[in-house]
């Protein structure tokens, strides 16, 4: 840290970002809404389209936090603190939370039906399959999902 220099002031928390941020976490957690369903439903189409809508997602997530990662180590963060700004701050929270508890949520209902398909077609999760060349390779959950 160059303690030497003025710090750079910078303020990240623009009106536009916050609400695209909050925008962002509420399709992500609709689309997680989607993923539940397919897993539910084991309709392995609706589960690609939700998870390559997760994945675009995810990168306009990584391209709103771009500015965050490229600060220098002596910037001062400034937040506006008027009530529009803390508004914003509290509804894209609220968003997190949620987003976070559905996907851990989907995570366990993801492995709870991969454990019922593999039960179903007589798979033990913990046994070794073989390939084409009859190398013991260990088994694989996504051999599950091409055999469905």
């Amino acid at each position: 840290m160059n303690m030497d220099a003025n710090p750079e002031w910078i303020q990240l928390e623009d009106l536009p970002s916050l609400e695209a941020l909050r925008d962002l976490l509420g399709q992500l957690e609709e689309i997680l809404d989607c993923e539940r369903a397919a897993v539910g439903a084991l309709d392995q189409e609706q589960l690609t389209t939700a998870t390559a809508a997760k994945h675009e997602l995810i990168r306009n997530l990584e391209q709103l936090a771009e500015p965050v990662r490229d600060l220098p180590d002596d910037a001062v963060i400034v937040r506006s603190d008027d009530m529009e700004h803390r508004r914003l701050r509290a509804e894209a929270a609220d968003y997190m939370m949620r987003v976070r508890a559905k996907a851990r949520a989907n995570a366990l209902l993801l492995r709870d039906a991969m454990d019922a398909v593999s039960a179903a077609l007589g798979i033990d999760p913990g046994a070794a399959t073989y390939d084409k060349r009859a190398r013991q390779r260990p088994f694989s959950r996504s051999n599950i999902i091409r055999a469905v």
